[in-house]
C-alpha cells in the first residue's frame, strides 16, 4: 500500500511541529522531543547544534511535493506535462489546492468534502487545465458508479481501481468542476 494515512501524520508531527514552534521556513532538522523554549540549542544536523544548523532548509519542502502528488494527485505522465493523471485523494482533510507550474501555464486543483458524516461526504473538484494538457482524472466514485459530474453534464467514464474510482479524459484546456451524481 501507499501509507497515505501515516505520511500525513508524519507530516503533521514533523512539519506541522516546526510551524507550532514558531518556523517561517523549514528546518534542516527537528525531533518532536526537543524542548520547546529554545529549540535552537538542540537543532542537530551532522553532529553541529545550534545556530549553525540551516533554518531554511531546501529538503525539507519534501512535503510540498507528496502533497501535490498523494492529495492533489497531479503527476506527468508525459514529458512537459502534455499528459497528465489527477487522483485526488484527501484522506482525512476536508479540503487542500495547489497549482503544478507547467511549461504552459499553472495545472490547479482545488478539492473539497461536501456533506456531513463520514458515508454522506463526497468530493468537490475544481481543476483549470491549460492549453497543452490532457488529463486523465480518476475520480472516487461509490462502487459501481459510471457517470460524474462535470460543469454540471454527466459524464461516462471508465471504472478504475476496482470501480472505486472513474477514468475521465480531458483533451482541451479549462476550467472543470467535478462532482460524483447524487
Amino acid at each position: 500500500g501507499w501509507h497515505r494515512t501515516e505520511a500525513l501524520a508524519w507530516i503533521r508531527e514533523y512539519w506541522g511541529g516546526m510551524i507550532n514552534e514558531g518556523a517561517t521556513s523549514f528546518w534542516e532538522a527537528y525531533d518532536p522531543a526537543w524542548p520547546k523554549d529554545h529549540p535552537h540549542v538542540v537543532l542537530q544536523a551532522d553532529n553541529i547544534a545550534g545556530y549553525y544548523v540551516s533554518l531554511a532548509h531546501g529538503w525539507s519542502s519534501a512535503p510540498a511535493y507528496w502533497l501535490m502528488d498523494q492529495v492533489l494527485g497531479i503527476v506527468p505522465t508525459a514529458p512537459g506535462f502534455s499528459k497528465t493523471t489527477i487522483r485526488p485523494d484527501l484522506l482525512d482533510l476536508d479540503w487542500a489546492r495547489g497549482a503544478e507550474p507547467t511549461p504552459n501555464g499553472l495545472l490547479k486543483v482545488d478539492l473539497h468534502k461536501e456533506g456531513k458524516g463520514k458515508e454522506s461526504q463526497a468530493l468537490r473538484a475544481l481543476i483549470d487545465i491549460p492549453e497543452g494538457v490532457e488529463a486523465t482524472i480518476l475520480f472516487p466514485v461509490k462502487q459501481g458508479a459510471d457517470h460524474v459530474q462535470v460543469n454540471g453534464t454527466s459524464t461516462p467514464g471508465a471504472p478504475a481501481e476496482n470501480g472505486t474510482r472513474l477514468a475521465i479524459h480531458i483533451e482541451k484546456p479549462g476550467h472543470y468542476e467535478v462532482r460524483a451524481e447524487r
